[in-house]
């Protein structure tokens, strides 16, 4: 005789799906004077039905016939408006509409249409311009143009007009400061003429984009700009020259 093993908790088939041979009972095999078998608790010697793809045999004690229920389990579901991930318990089917093909990494509000993923395009492009924000940010700031720096620039700037245009100044402390000055010249036509360019230029590059996938895909490397940088410093080149020109004491240094 066969018997079918299922879980104690779930009750779904466990083992063999074809079962296994039951113990022969010695003694009530004698009694009997024919074969009896030991049927073991959360075993059952009724042979549960063929289970097709995503279905699992389940035995009813109390009814001692077994039932297909649906079984997805291992298999991944995804929110149709989130793209998140959740998964089914035995018996459940999963939620209509739920693909099970995962959204592509890195899809920016991620929504399944009914044939596909698309992402969220404003979305995608609000993110990628802060992303590009953040770089520029950071490659200023990493080659000494942070937002400080700028500042006592643009201080160091003006009082480097001011000397200049001071009709007490020395033609000597003219030069000094008309130096400064052709220096910030440099100095802004590099980051408005190049910096500048080369993030409108990317920018452009997101909001022209016709997918959210096309607006994450935009790249940049102001890295390729370090060539044309003029180098402007404060301290060492800057400062020295209007204290030549006479603004000692009227710097915040």
């Amino acid at each position: 005789m066969q018997i079918w093993d299922y879980d104690r908790n779930t009750h779904e088939l466990i083992g063999n799906p074809a079962g296994r041979p039951a113990r022969e009972d010695p003694l009530e095999t004698k009694k009997a004077g024919e074969p009896r078998y030991t049927v073991p608790a959360f075993a059952t010697d009724v042979e549960p039905p063929a289970a097709a793809a995503n279905q699992k045999p389940v035995f009813d004690p109390a009814a001692g016939a077994w039932s297909l229920v649906p079984d997805y389990r291992g298999k991944a579901f995804y929110d149709p408006a989130t793209g998140e991930a959740a998964a089914c318990a035995l018996g459940a089917e999963p939620p209509e509409g739920w693909p099970d093909t995962p959204p592509p990494a890195g899809l920016v509000g991620p929504a399944w249409d009914g044939a596909k993923w698309v992402g969220d395009l404003a979305l995608a492009k609000k993110l990628r311009y802060r992303e590009l924000e953040q770089a520029s940010d950071a490659y200023l700031s990493e080659r000494g143009y942070s937002s400080a720096w700028l500042v006592k620039a643009m201080e160091a700037r003006y009082l480097a007009q001011e000397l200049f245009d001071d009709p007490a100044s020395t033609a000597a402390q003219k030069n000094e400061a008309a130096s400064a000055l052709e220096r910030f010249k440099t100095l802004r036509a590099w980051m408005m003429g190049t910096v500048r360019a080369y993030f409108v230029a990317r920018a452009q590059e997101i909001y022209a984009a016709q997918t959210a996938e096309e607006a994450s895909a935009v790249a940049w490397d102001f890295g390729a700009l370090d060539a044309s940088d003029p180098g402007v410093r404060l301290g060492t080149e800057i400062y020295p020259k209007l204290d030549q020109a006479g603004a000692a004491g009227k710097l915040s240094r």
